[in-house]
């Protein structure tokens, strides 16, 4: 979790904003993760609803101001690993025969 909801949150998923003022960060997560496309959240105390987000974000991403709305509001982001990617190398091996006549 950051200190501080972070500046580029990604778009939010389909059916991701969940209202209502009575969730808690706990409910958010198991939200985001009935959802293979949520890779992130923001949350708030204050409000209780969550904001469901595709972008995976690390601890370096950049946060909004202390004086931002979201950020005076008590918004947070909420964040699952991000996936590995693994790439496939495949290698062919070349043999040159030399012939001398």
């Amino acid at each position: 979790v950051t200190e501080r909801v972070v500046e580029d949150e990604g778009d939010g998923i389909e059916d991701g904003w969940v209202t209502g003022g009575q969730w808690t960060a706990d409910d958010c997560g198991r939200f985001c993760d009935e959802r293979p496309s949520c890779h992130s959240f923001s949350y708030s105390a204050f409000v209780g609803d969550c904001f469901l987000k595709d972008k995976c974000i690390t601890a370096e991403d950049p946060m909004v101001p202390v004086d931002a709305p979201t950020a005076t509001a008590g918004f947070r982001t909420y964040y699952k690993p991000c996936p590995t990617s693994t790439a496939t190398v495949t290698a062919t091996a070349t043999t040159t025969t030399s012939v001398t006549v």
